[in-house]
């Protein structure tokens, strides 16, 4: 029993090193990718990618915000023009205001 036992713990403890020493085999493999200029230059592909998205998005925010401010202008200077106090001034404002909360959310 104590034969079969040992060759098992044997068998085991090679196996456990065997995989051991493909996990660094694979660890140095992909540490020797990442620093090849094949492995850069992806890395910096992928780097560009994502900065082109963040500027479209960035880009699009502007945009919307922009398109947004210059109707609140337009709204202000029709305002202006309505008599303080009456409903299509209270009208007005509120719309105003409602477009204001929008942008704030």
């Amino acid at each position: 029993m104590w034969p079969i036992l040992v060759a098992v713990i044997a068998i085991s403890a090679a196996v456990l090193i065997l995989i051991g020493i493909i996990a660094a085999v694979v660890a140095i493999f992909k540490a020797v990718k990442a620093n090849s200029p094949e492995g850069k230059l992806e890395a910096a592909k992928n780097a560009a990618e994502v900065a082109a998205e963040g500027v479209e998005r960035t880009t699009e925010a502007f945009n919307s915000l922009n398109d947004a401010l210059n109707s609140l202008d337009d709204k202000y200077e029709n305002l202006e023009n309505l008599t303080k106090g009456s409903k299509e001034w209270r009208d007005a404002v509120r719309e105003i205001n409602t477009e204001v909360m929008d942008l704030i959310d």
